[in-house]
């Protein structure tokens, strides 16, 4: 479990996670035998593309196959050239690729059922500086199917922005950005909203320990 935020005003684009990684749980027949338990306060879920032309968070399944998701997002976008390329061809890119990875693995590592992935994609509509969007790529397994949901928002002349993570953590953080309009404070606004999601996060559903905590990471992105 994770909380993650992503901020964008009419001219920059930044975002936030928590550091908290948990071990996997033991399960049988859907009952815990051995409870999830931390491994980490200081895991980076957040990520840059292309030298911060885009950044991006994410939250759910932390890592798979070997790599984290966050290698798995900086693989895929080495496979295509920045140049041309705009923000929804990078996300359409990352939604086909990452529903591959997701339905190859193995098992024995992930059974199908937790396959939960949110993405938070955050850049210019080309890449530059213009037209700041986040967009929102959610993976869920569904039936024998992995299903991607996506949802997308563009600064215009306001800040905009989208949180992901644990339901009570999303929801103290939802209502930071929403009492707080001043875009001066871009980062230490992300940061604050997921410190407040740290606060008020629930337990982890298969341990005894909050869902979130840890280090507070940010990325902002970078024009030149």
């Amino acid at each position: 479990m994770s909380i993650i935020a992503a901020l964008i005003s009419s001219t920059d684009g930044v975002v936030s996670s928590d550091g908290r990684l948990f071990d996997s749980a033991w399960l049988d027949n859907g009952q815990v035998t051995k409870p999830a338990l931390i491994s980490s306060e200081s895991f980076d879920k957040t990520f840059v593309i292309y030298d911060g032309k885009a950044i991006g968070a994410f939250s759910g399944l932390m890592h798979f196959s070997g790599k984290t998701v966050a290698d798995h997002i900086s693989e895929i976008a080495a496979g295509h050239t920045s140049f041309g390329i705009s923000l929804t061809a990078l996300a359409e890119t990352v939604r086909e690729e990452m529903r591959d990875r997701l339905w190859e693995i193995d098992p024995e590592e992930v059974v199908f059922a937790c396959r939960t992935l949110d993405i938070l994609l955050v850049g210019g509509r080309n890449l530059t500086r213009a037209e700041l969007g986040i967009i929102s790529i959610r993976f869920s397994a569904r039936g024998d199917a992995i299903i991607s949901e996506e949802g997308t928002v563009w600064a215009d002349r306001g800040n905009r922005y989208y949180v992901r993570g644990e339901d009570r953590a999303m929801r103290a953080a939802v209502r930071v950005f929403e009492t707080n309009r001043d875009i001066k404070f871009l980062k230490k606004l992300a940061r604050q909203a997921v410190r407040a999601g740290i606060s008020a996060a629930g337990t982890h559903p298969h341990g005894s320990d909050l869902a979130c905590g840890g280090k507070v990471f940010t990325k902002q992105t970078r024009y030149l």
